[in-house]
């Protein structure tokens, strides 16, 4: 029956058993109940493995989306590697063809002052992405995005930009 549970939670494969050990270590450490309460224990026992299975789909979800994205900035490097304008600016790069060597510099400083992660979002969002795909790509919520970008802004307006 919880196998089930975890499978309809939307785990899959090693994930369904996982799922179900996370459940009953969930239940033995934090069951906030009687003991003795036979269905408030299996009540109990089946939001954990949901929950579990969730946790996992999640995880697996956002791991995918990251490599996803390795995968296609190492492409994009591969194809762009040795693609030199006169200037020593890579031709394949958009954000290095349109800013100067200094404004690129005072931009990469004022990026490595925020979190990586409000970074990454900001960037997409400049780059013309929507709050739904960058949502997407980066395994967030669309409310997660639009607090990271203001989060980077309210920091980059202290820092002077």
């Amino acid at each position: 029956m919880l196998r089930g549970v975890a499978y309809n939670a939307g785990a899959r494969g090693d994930q369904v058993e996982e799922a179900v050990q996370q459940g009953f270590a969930q239940l033995l450490s934090a069951f906030p109940g009687d003991p003795a309460d036979v269905v408030g224990v299996r009540r109990y026992l089946i939001r954990c493995v949901q929950s579990s299975a969730w946790k996992a789909q999640r995880t697996e979800r956002r791991r995918s989306v990251w490599m996803a994205r390795d995968s296609e900035r190492d492409r994009f490097e591969a194809r762009s590697g040795d693609n030199q304008r006169s200037d020593g600016v890579e031709a394949g790069k958009p954000l290095e063809r349109i800013l100067d060597n200094e404004a690129l510099d005072e931009a990469r400083e004022l990026l490595r002052e925020i979190p990586e992660e409000w970074a990454a979002v900001l960037l997409l969002s400049a780059a013309g992405y929507g709050t739904s795909e960058i949502a997407e790509q980066l395994g967030l919520t669309e409310r997660q995005v639009r607090k990271r970008v203001q989060k980077a802004n309210v920091r980059l307006k202290e820092l002077g930009l």
